[in-house]
């Protein structure tokens, strides 16, 4: 049983842009499943959306997914953002850790 969700949010007419939501855990023991799946559903489209929403875990490997997302936006797609609601507790770890989350 997986322990995370991923689903297709909107896709406009053309493929052109795609939004998907991520629920879940999103932790280093399904990152490879996940970016694989982001990359598939993302297939053709020019623009990615991904919204993190209810996460019951999540680590570091997951927040160095995004950064690599990110920094290979061009040779996957050409846009890509992300947008997490999270807790402030964690919004204040990312900060702590050195991360930069502009994405």
């Amino acid at each position: 049983m997986e322990k995370y969700n991923i689903t297709v949010g909107s896709k406009d007419s053309d493929n052109q842009r795609i939004e998907i939501t991520l629920r879940g855990e999103l932790t280093v023991s399904h990152i490879d499943t996940i970016r694989n799946e982001i990359l598939k559903l993302s297939k053709g489209s020019e623009s990615v959306r991904l919204n993190v929403r209810e996460i019951t875990m999540i680590d570091l490997s997951f927040l160095q997914l995004l950064i690599s997302l990110k920094k290979s936006e061009g040779e996957w797609v050409k846009e890509f953002s992300a947008e997490l609601k999270v807790e402030e507790e964690f919004n204040n770890l990312i900060t702590t850790t050195g991360f930069n989350l502009k994405i």
